[in-house]
């Protein structure tokens, strides 16, 4: 069974820890609590080989999860920067339009 300290590593170069990132939702906050009681639930009820396997379930969950995240905050990025120069050529037209400038 791997320890705490092996553990933070491993999350860490798989990229699950997320230094910096904290949503303040309250609902976030209550959805963690809840996963850390049931997590802890397990810890004590499963044998160490069974709770060693929920374990690899819950981290290929996470980075399942990971792979949507990732393309979804680069298609949102995208959209930001296509809106941003939208609006600078809306500027732009308008200006134009009501200056003369050609």
């Amino acid at each position: 069974m791997i320890d705490f300290v092996q553990r933070k590593d491993l999350a860490k170069w798989q990229g699950l820890l997320r230094v910096g990132i904290h949503p303040e939702h309250s609902e976030c906050q209550d959805l963690n609590r809840k996963i850390s009681s049931f997590i802890n639930a397990y810890l004590k009820k499963l044998s160490p080989d069974d709770y060693d396997e929920l374990e690899k379930l819950i981290d290929l969950l996470g980075q399942s999860t990971s792979m949507y995240s990732a393309p979804a905050y680069t298609e949102g990025f995208r959209l930001g920067a296509w809106l941003s120069i939208g609006d600078c050529m809306a500027f732009l037209f308008i200006q134009i339009r009501l200056y003369g400038i050609t």
